[in-house]
This record gives structure tokens, sequence and C-alpha cells, in this order.
């Protein structure tokens, strides 16, 4: 026996040395590989240079070593992730891209992250697997997640958060203690931002801002265990928790530790996890982006991804569209930043689609124009491309105004002058030639007709009636006001009068409209020109150009007595973009609201959806097309819309323009004003306040309605005469069921009172439920397009009610209680319970409440099958803190500030929540306070 074990241990060693020595040799060779692949910038220049020579056989022979280390069986990070994520295209292109270049005056190495050995010195070798092992937490940290994480799964996610706070300001070595328990929680797994995991490591990143000082040194040990937990998920870079542990542990100060995890992504094709990790870290300089990430992104035409590389770097981000700009020069080759290799691509890669990102990109990150000359070229070019087009085609714009702008936008470069003059011959030869002998373009680059046009010889009048063709003239809406009633507001003087006037306008309207001159570069904002306030005997025009010059003037009269001014319903059409350039315009604005402001666009659409008028097809449109169908049948002339609205002096007809568009609004809505009563439409004018427009991130995805469909009528529309529903003018009397899209409107109505059986998509309640219960328990439905279009087809007349999508819920709660003449007590507020409906309560005092708090074990909220078939309880258990029908008391929210300050609290009697009337309960009586004598004021959106 001993002989045997003796023969069996000298056969395992040397096996062992076999495969020691053979994965020794393998990583010696792979080092090698990686000192000789460095990659160098292009001696020529070029944005792109291919592979060639030694460099291209160590990406081969790289390639080829890694294939053969894989098929081994090497169970490797590496040789799991290579090659996933990437198409055919990614395999042509990485076996032939030149590795990444970074720093030559570093030599961080390979290792680390994936932990191969590292060339770099010593302090930098301890991100890899080795360093997992000091992250197991004391019990005492382990304890405290235990019970972080009961809190969590028990839905009481402030609590969790809070005793993370708490167990932070205790703690003697917070960096080691939130790296032990985000290495320990349950989910640090998931790829989620609404886990424990990110939720700590975002409060961390907080918490560890407002501390001046922390008993633990940040070391580069830490920092190291810190990155190797945000890149546990080789396949996923969590851009989220990477930003907070990064932030957390200053990692953007250390990027060198970082450089081998990007590496390996750039390796492994990860093309789209390297642009987060690189764009987070800031490793911006440490890589030829162009070559590297920027054109093959491009050639897969994930220009997102691109965006994502330079979110957080201003320096990158001009860059990127210096870089857009370059190959959209003229006459720039393409083909030369584009692998020779790639063959049977499909590619979308052309001057036009660089030049639409290039522009946008270029607006996006507000790059001057004078930085990208190609790119404003271009611009300009397709402005020219456009007035052609209003001024030939269309016949909207007058002829000076179209050669002022033209001018004006014109390039200096023959190539775009000699674009432009072929472009206007193929509209006017005769003008293209006038424009040729002021310009100085070479002939050879123009047709032979332009530069030798010759007039015809005028031919003798046709005497062939049959085949003449005459145009009768158009007859424009003209302004029914004098010349001298058109007031231009240039002085101080002038300034204080007309606020004066419009303080006293007739009937208190006053029509709103601004010009500015149009703009076509990218990077270029448009400027307020003037701004038109028109009453029914005068039009003011305010010179906001020559005002604004005038030093020391005040522009709060305007402001707080006109605009501020709830008295006076100011009438706009379209008028948000103006809204946005007035306040841009004037400094003294600030945070102050426009009250009581109507855009007549929104009147328009729907009393046009309830007369079924289609859109016009023509070309008059928006202000000009309800002109012509309200006010005659005449449109207005846009001659001028488009003109030099900075030119001084302004010509009459500007001016005559400009006061019309702003008069006509007030016999607009003269003739509206009666539409809507008689159709039963609810207009209310609303509040325009100082916010922030929504991320592109966050705009709707779906696709629009295709113009000649017909939009489902809604509200009043349809639904005929109120008389047609019994209605007793209270709360009590009515009763709503609503559908799952509007369950906002169904809160409000609740929040006031109504009965309101809201649909659940979680129990599969569908429309014929809606039907059903309207039918069984006498309530009235509420839904909004193709659902109101069926559900009215089946109930009875009056038992259904389109609502407004596009207004608010609280919007829609006022538009049906308006409609269905539903008076509203102050009584009524808060009367019924937003969660179940019940109207029930059961009033517990302070000391029982508090005594109940104290006991209290979180529970999750019930689901509503747990209540939907109870009845209210007559009383409550304080030793269980359960009603009696068995639902517990939902106390959560409840805190010992809250026992502290409240005497009474008011428990539902059906579903356990419980309310109190504290600070949200004045809001929200304040909120809907005007509503209560259904008194139709102004709305904040």
């Amino acid at each position: 026996m001993i002989i045997v074990a003796h023969a069996l241990f000298q056969l395992l060693s040397s096996l062992y040395a076999k495969v020691f020595s053979v994965g020794t040799q393998e990583l010696e060779e792979e080092d090698t590989l990686l000192e000789n692949i460095t990659r160098k910038p292009s001696s020529d220049g070029q944005l792109f240079s291919g592979s060639s020579g030694s460099d291209a056989e160590c990406v081969s022979m790289a390639s080829r070593d890694n294939d053969n280390f894989s098929s081994r069986g090497n169970k490797s990070s590496r040789a799991r992730g290579r090659g996933r994520g990437r198409g055919r295209f990614m395999q042509q292109y990485q076996q032939h891209q030149p590795p990444p270049h970074f720093n030559q005056s570093r030599d961080y190495g390979r290792g680390g992250v994936t932990g191969y050995r590292s060339h770099g010195p010593a302090e930098y070798q301890t991100i890899g697997s080795t360093a997992r092992a000091d992250l197991q937490p004391t019990s005492a940290i382990a304890n405290e997640l235990q019970e972080i994480e009961k809190l969590w799964k028990s839905r009481n996610n402030q609590a969790a958060v809070t005793r993370f706070k708490q167990f932070l300001t205790k703690s003697s070595t917070p960096f080691s203690d939130t790296l032990s328990m985000l290495q320990s929680c349950s989910d640090a797994h998931e790829v989620r931002s609404t886990t424990l995991t990110c939720s700590m490591a975002r409060e961390f990143s907080h918490w560890i801002k407002t501390q001046t000082s922390v008993c633990e040194q940040l070391t580069e040990d830490l920092q190291s265990r810190a990155l190797t937990l945000a890149t546990r998920n080789e396949r996923v870079v969590f851009a989220q928790l990477l930003d907070y542990i990064a932030t957390a542990f200053q990692l953007r100060s250390a990027s060198h530790l970082g450089l081998p995890f990007a590496n390996k992504l750039l390796s492994n094709g990860q093309l789209k996890e390297a642009a987060t990790f690189i764009n987070c870290l800031r490793l911006h300089r440490e890589y030829d982006l162009n070559s590297l990430l920027v054109v093959p992104l491009l050639l897969e035409d994930k220009l997102n991804v691109v965006e994502t590389l330079v979110r957080d770097s201003a320096e990158e981000q001009v860059k990127l569209v210096q870089f857009f700009d370059q190959i959209c020069a003229p006459n720039f080759d393409l083909a030369s930043i584009i692998p020779s290799h790639i063959k049977n691509i499909v590619i979308r890669f052309n001057h036009k689609t660089m030049n639409k990102h290039g522009t946008r990109l270029m607006k996006k990150y507000g790059i001057s124009s004078d930085d990208c000359p190609n790119l404003s070229r271009s611009q300009g070019m397709a402005f020219i491309g456009h007035l052609l087009f209003k001024h030939y085609h269309d016949r909207t714009m007058a002829y000076d105004n179209w050669a002022e702008l033209t001018r004006g936008a014109m390039p200096e470069d023959v190539i775009s002058q000699a674009e432009f003059l072929n472009k206007l011959a193929s509209y006017d030869l005769e003008e293209a030639h006038k424009w040729f002998k002021d310009m100085h373009v070479p002939e050879n680059m123009l047709g032979h007709d332009i530069v030798h046009y010759t007039p015809m010889a005028t031919s003798p009048v046709s005497e062939n009636w049959d085949n003449e063709v005459t145009t009768p003239a158009v007859e424009y809406y003209k302004l029914k006001l004098s010349s001298h009633t058109i007031h231009t507001v240039a002085t101080s003087e002038d300034f204080h009068s007309s606020v004066k006037c419009l303080v006293k306008a007739e009937s208190g309207w006053i029509g709103v409209d601004a010009e500015w001159k149009p703009v076509f570069a990218a990077g270029v904002s448009s400027r307020l020109s003037i701004l038109q306030l028109a009453t029914w005997t005068d039009v003011y025009i305010f010179d906001v150009l020559s005002l604004a010059a005038i030093e020391g003037l005040d522009w709060s009269p305007l402001i707080d007595e006109v605009f501020m001014n709830g008295d006076l319903l100011k009438l706009g059409y379209g008028f948000s973009a103006d809204i946005k350039i007035l306040r841009k315009a004037i400094d003294a604005w600030g945070d102050r609201n426009i009250v009581n402001m109507l855009d007549l666009c929104n009147v328009q659409s729907a009393v046009c959806d309830n007369k079924g008028i289609l859109p016009c097809q023509q070309s008059e449109k928006g202000l000009s097309e309800a002109v012509r169908l309200f006010l005659g049948g005449q449109i207005l002339d846009k001659q001028e819309q488009m003109s030099d609205w900075e030119r001084r002096p302004l010509r009459d007809s500007q001016l005559t323009y400009a006061a019309l568009d702003a008069f006509c609004l007030l016999e607009l809505w003269k003739v509206f004003e009666k539409l809507v009563d008689e159709l039963n439409i609810y207009v209310c004018p609303e509040t325009y306040k100082n916010k922030k427009a929504p991320s592109s991130s966050k705009k709707s995805k779906s696709k629009g309605k295709k113009k000649s469909e017909k939009k489902v009528p809604t509200g009043e529309e349809v639904f005929g005469e109120v008389s047609q529903v019994a209605l007793e003018n209270s709360v009590k009397s009515i009763k709503f069921v609503v559908s799952n899209m509007l369950q906002g409107l169904g809160k409000q109505l609740r929040l006031l009172g109504v009965d309101v059986h809201i649909m659940n998509d979680e129990r599969g309640d569908d429309h014929d439920d809606a039907a059903r219960i309207s039918l069984t328990e006498n309530r009235i439905i509420l839904t909004a397009g193709k659902p109101f279009a069926r559900l009215s087809s089946i109930t009875d007349a009056g038992r259904c009610f389109g609502v407004d999508t596009e207004l608010s819920a609280r919007q829609q709660a006022l538009a049906v209680l308006k409609h269905f003449k539903i008076e509203i007590v102050a009584e009524n507020i808060f009367s019924r319970c937003q969660i179940c409906n019940n109207d029930i309560y059961i009033i517990i005092d302070k000391f029982i409440m508090a005594e109940m708090y104290r006991r209290y074990v979180s529970r999750p909220p019930p689901s509503p099958d747990a209540w939907a078939l109870l009845k209210p309880s007559e009383g409550y258990s304080q030793a269980n803190i359960t009603l009696t029908n068995g639902m517990h008391l939902q106390l959560e929210p409840i805190s010992e500030k809250i026992l502290s300050n409240i005497d009474a609290f008011f428990c539902c009697a059906r579903c356990g929540k419980v309310f109190w009337e504290g600070s949200h309960f004045d809001r929200v009586h304040k909120n809907f306070e005007h509503i209560l004598t259904l008194k139709p004021v102004a709305l904040p959106v």
C-alpha cells in the first residue's frame, strides 16, 4: 500500500507540474502579445488607419491564441465573454482593428479585473479576484444587513434606507463596511435601479458628500475593491451603480485602475459596455475614441451609444461634433474611414446621414457654429433650399424677403454659391443669371444656360382664347383697424403709456403674438424681435430689441399688470414657442407666471372635432386656416412671416402683418366663445409656469396618428346635453366607474368625495366589466379613446362620458364636475378613502395610536383582492392592531413626529388605511378651494 500510494503521489505531482508550466507559458505568451499590440497614432494624421504589417499579425496571433485558449476548456471570464454581443461585422472589424491606444507614458498592463498578471506597479495589481476575500462581512455587519433586508423585503424602503444611514453615522470604517454590505446583498447580482444594493450605493454616495471628515482613509486598495464590486457583472456594465460607486470612492481620480477592465471590454467587442465604462470613469484621454468606438458604432448605426460615450465630458462632445464636421467637408471621401476589409455589409454611412447627426449633436451640445464650419455651411444651404421652395413653389414668401434672407444665409465659398445658382436655375433661369453677375463663381462650375443666358424676345400676345389660363387674384383677410392705430413702442415713455392702455382693454381681452428672425444654423438660438399686444381699438408692437438697449428699463409693469393680471384674458395661438423665447428675451421675467392664458389652437381643435371638420389638406394651416374656417373664408397673407424682423425700420407691410396676427385672435375668440357654449365644450385658461422642458430620454415613443385619421371625439362632444342624466347636484347622487387608463382621474374624484369604482388590470378587469358595473351599480362610465367608442355603443345614451386625455388629472376632474354640475362643499374633500373608495372612518385617539404604533410590526400593504368583498368594519382591536373585519391597520406612514403633532387619526373602516389632517390636507384643500363654487379660474399645469 505504501508503494502504491508513493507511486500515485509521484504521478499526480508530475501532472500538476505539467499543467502549471503550460498555464504559465500561456500567460507569458499573452502578456508578450499585449506588449506588442499597443496602438500608436497614425503618422499621416488620418482619422482612421487600418492594421498593417506586424500589428495585423499580432492581432491575428492573439485571436488564434485566444480561440485555442478558450477551446481547451478554460473557464475564465475573458473566455466566456469573447464574442458576446458582436455580429458578423464586429467579428470582421475586431480581427483587423488595432488594439486600444492609451497614454504611452504609463504601463498599466492587463492584469487585475480578469485575474491575469499585470506588468504595472504592484499597487495596481489589487483589483483581481484575491480582493474579493476581503469583502466578507463581520458578524455585526451581517446582522445589520439582515435587519435592513427584512425592512426592504417588507416594502418598508424608507425605513431600510434610514437604518442604513444610522449605521453609517456609527461606523468608524464607513468605506470598508459599505463595501462589505454591498458585496453581501442578496440582490447584488441584479441590474436594476430599484434593488437594495443600488439604493444603498446611492445613499452612501450622497452621505459621503455631506461629511467634512471621515475616520477611515480612502486608500487605493479600497478603490480597487470598489471597482471590482462595480464591475462584477462583465456582461453588462450597470451604469447607475458604477456612477454611485465611482463618486463615493473617488474612482475618477484613480482612473488608471479602470484601464484593464476597459481594455478587456474593447478586446471582447463589448462596445456599448466599453462606452459606458469609459464615460463614467472619464477615461477618454487614454484612447483614440474615433477609431476604436465612434467609427465602429456608426457603422452599426448605434449613435445612441456614441452619445453615451461623451455624455458627461464637454471636451469630448466638442471633439465628436468636430469629427462629424470634418467628415462633412465638401468632397470628403467617407471610404477613407471605413476599413477596406469590410465586405457585404449594409452600412448606413453617407454624407446626408452624417450631416444630420452632426447638426443634431451640434445643437444638443450647444457647440458654436464657428467651431463647425462645414456643418454650418450645410445648414445654410438647407435653409436656402427651403427659402427657394417657399418662394417659388408655395408662393408664400415675398421676393424682397426671399432675397434678403438668402443673401444673409449664403456661405462665402464658391462651391456653395455654385450649388445655389444651379438649384435656382431649375426654378428661374433669368433670376439665376442675375445672381451670377453679382457673384464671383467660376463659369466651369455652372451650367452653360446660366452663364450665357439671353432674354427671349417679347412674343406677340396669343390670340388663342381657348388656351389662355387666368389665375384669379387671392383675396386675403384684412385688418379691421386703420394704420394710425398701430403703435410702435420703442421708448421708455411709450412703454409705460402703452401698459396703462392695455390694462384698460375693452372686454378684458388681449391678443398676444411675437415675431423673430428665422435662424438656420445649429447652435444659434432665435432672438425675439417684436411682441404684439392687441385690443379691440389699438395694436401695440413692442420693439423688444430697441427696448432691451435702454439702460435701466423696468419690464415689471408689463409683466405684473398685464401677463400676471388674472382679470385680463390673454389669447394666443400655439403660444408655447412664443413663451419660451419671450422669457429668454426678458431677463426680468424670472420665475413669474403668465396667468389666465388661453391657447386658441386647442379651442379650434375641440370645435373642429365636435363639428366633424377634418384637417385642411392645403397649404393654409395653423392660424391662417382658423381664420378661413371661422372668419369668412379668407386666409391670412403670410408672405411677411419669414422675413428679417431685426431690420430697422420695419416695413409697413411687416407692421400690418404683425398687427393682424394679434388682432385676429380677438375676432376668433368672439366666435369661439359662442360655439363652446352651444356645443357644451369646457374651456379652461391656464397658468404657464417657468418650468424646464422634459428630457428627450422621456418623450413618448408611440407613433402619432396619421393626418387623415379622424380623432375619436371626447368629452361633451358626443355626450349630448346634461339633461340626459338625472342629477341632484351633490356627490351623493352620482357614481362613476373609471377605466384603468384614467386612474389619476379616479383618485382625484375620490379625493373630492365622489363615489368612483376604478378598474384594475391586476384583477383582470376589462371594458365589458365596466359595462356590467355601470348597469348593475348605476354608474356612469368615464373612459377615453377607442374604449369610449365601443362602450358608448353598447350602453344607454348618456351613460358613457369621453375624457380628454391631453388634460391633467386635476383638469379632467374639473371638466367632469362642470359637465355633470356636481356641487362640491368643503366637507366632501377627503371624505372618501382614495384606496378602496370607502366613506366610513373610525376615529382613533393619538394616545391609543401611539401605543399601537410602538408595537406595530411592518406588513406589506393589502392587495385590492383582500378587501374587495369586505364590508366596512364597525370597530377595531387595539391588542391585535386590526379592524373587526380582519384587515390590519396600516401604520407605516406614521412617525413619532406625527404622533406628537396630530390629535386624532381617521382609519378607513374597510382597508385599514390611516389618515390625518396635516399639511397635505391643507394643501389639497387650498388647491381645490376654487371649485367649491365651480368658479372657472386658471388651473396650474
